[in-house]
């Protein structure tokens, strides 16, 4: 009932995104000054001033892009189960078009997609946009694995930052066997850290109160990142409801405990 409800604003938002699409196939970021393209807190992605008095230079960002190709499946996903199985497939159709598109962000020299693509061509490579496109599905299977093994490793990169490392390990846990250890680790490292500083809740960044000029929040949601990766692939309980085969990645004893 509630996705019938709300069928109506997924077809206006998606269908605004759709309309501003280029003849490469691709939507351009949003240009007009009272528009902020912001993307993550980072270098790079986090959209440049908030308030302009000029337009900015026409681009296409491949966070965008990836973001829509994720709504477009969620809204084909959504049509299916409400019975309009021709409003799926056109979902579908526009997803397929735009995978198509976004090779035109793929880097051959660099083996990484770029971030945006300009005037001037390919700029800017960050975990966050290869994480997307991943998790996206619009990388190709041969690239797959060498595209993973770089979003582990590879330090020249824009690192993604908490808000947005759900994708880096969703992206990541297409190779269970290979990264779950890593992830935990990683968890470990930089959650585990705030605790041992003394944080009785998770903060905003891995910076604390000393991001943003001392302005960093102490407690945000988005930092719960650990929790999603703990349920849905250490225990495999889905946010769907369903259960997958629960993952080992270097934890003895995991259950679910009630307070």
């Amino acid at each position: 009932d509630f996705a019938a409800e709300m069928m109506p604003t997924v077809e206006r938002v998606l269908e605004a995104c759709l309309n501003r699409m280029d003849t490469n196939g691709l939507v351009s970021c949003l240009t007009d000054k009272e528009y902020w393209n912001f993307y993550e807190w980072s270098p790079g992605l986090d959209g440049g001033d908030i308030w302009r008095e000029n337009s900015i230079a026409k681009t296409w960002d491949a966070p965008f892009n990836g973001w829509l190709l994720l709504a477009l499946q969620g809204a084909s996903d959504l049509c299916k189960k409400l019975g309009r199985s021709s409003d799926s497939k056109k979902y579908q159709q526009h997803y397929a078009a735009l995978c198509k598109a976004m090779e035109s962000f793929w880097d051959e020299e660099r083996q990484l997609y770029a971030t945006y693509l300009g005037v001037d061509g390919l700029s800017h490579y960050a975990q966050l946009t290869q994480s997307l496109l991943v998790c996206a599905g619009a990388v190709p299977t041969e690239r797959l694995d060498n595209l993973l093994e770089k979003l582990a490793s590879d330090k020249d990169m824009v690192p993604i930052t908490l808000s947005h490392s759900v994708y880096k390990y969703d992206a990541l846990m297409l190779r269970p066997r290979t990264y779950a250890r890593f992830i935990k680790e990683e968890i470990g490292r930089i959650w585990g850290g705030m605790l041992y500083n003394g944080a009785t809740s998770f903060w905003e960044t891995e910076l604390g109160a000393d991001d943003f000029l001392k302005a960093g929040s102490l407690c945000h949601g988005w930092s719960a990142v650990p929790l999603y990766f703990y349920y849905r692939y250490v225990l495999g309980e889905c946010l769907d409801g369903h259960h997958e085969t629960p993952v080992f990645c270097g934890l003895y004893e995991a259950r679910r405990e009630e307070l």
